[in-house]
């Protein structure tokens, strides 16, 4: 078990890996019907429970190499997830994007680069106007647009500045916008800083018996995405963080 700057449980990280691990066997027989009738329930559930999965092996220190499987096809699942109609959210969208970027899966990416927010607005989730702006961040630095990128962290420090986040969004905000900064500014001191808060905000958000052996709490796909992003702009990224391994980047 690896050792976490919060308290973790290993009889519950081993208890809930073995419920999604179960889950997600029993989902990939099923696969291949949703598969021919273009079915994306089936892909995005497989890559949700492949994605949690992951984090509870990385607890439970299975190799690296494994890992990286694991999240190749999680991407290959997602990718079908997307091509089939899968309803985005602006996290969602997030995550698929960079996983994209963490397993250097380029079909993925090239999918879903050119979406609009209009196209990752789901009316079933409610997301405030800041994740809106940060999938927008992660997109235009993955295509090449810098400009658009730094005028959309502009508005995200205008919104952080004019308390216009809702008060359940604003420490996760406050800990993705740094990223957003020091990746649409090519700066590697930044991102080695943003790292460096991201880590203390989780250590502060999941150090709870409700949520401490949960998947965000054992493995931040979100910030590493943020991260492989980076790496692809030719930033240089090593990290010392358990949350947030930097050897699980293709």
């Amino acid at each position: 078990m690896r050792q976490y700057p919060h308290e973790v449980n290993q009889k519950g990280v081993a208890t809930a890996g073995l419920v999604t691990r179960q889950s997600f066997e029993k989902k990939v027989p099923k696969l291949s019907q949703f598969v021919k009738d273009r079915q994306p329930a089936m892909p995005s559930g497989l890559t949700r429970d492949l994605l949690r999965l992951v984090a509870f092996d990385y607890a439970n220190g299975v190799a690296v190499s494994e890992l990286q499987r694991m999240l190749g096809q999680a991407a290959e699942y997602a990718q079908l997830a997307v091509e089939f109609g899968a309803p985005l959210s602006p996290t969602s969208f997030m995550t698929y994007l960079g996983l994209a970027h963490i397993t250097a899966f380029e079909p993925l990416r090239r999918t879903l680069e050119p979406l609009s927010r209009g196209q990752y607005t789901n009316p079933s989730v409610t997301s405030d106007e800041s994740f809106y702006l940060l999938a927008e961040v992660l997109a235009f630095v993955s295509a090449g647009d810098t400009p658009s990128a730094l005028s959309r962290v502009r508005f995200l420090q205008e919104r952080l500045a004019n308390r216009q986040v809702p008060t359940v969004a604003e420490a996760r905000v406050r800990s993705l916008v740094p990223f957003a900064e020091a990746v649409s500014g090519h700066n590697e001191a930044a991102l080695a800083k943003a790292a460096d808060a991201r880590m203390q905000y989780l250590v502060k958000t999941y150090n709870t018996a409700e949520f401490r052996n949960s998947p965000d709490a054992l493995l931040d796909l979100e910030g590493l995405g943020w991260l492989a992003l980076a790496k692809t702009t030719g930033l240089h990224v090593t990290t010392n963080n358990v949350y947030l391994p930097s050897e699980l980047l293709v």
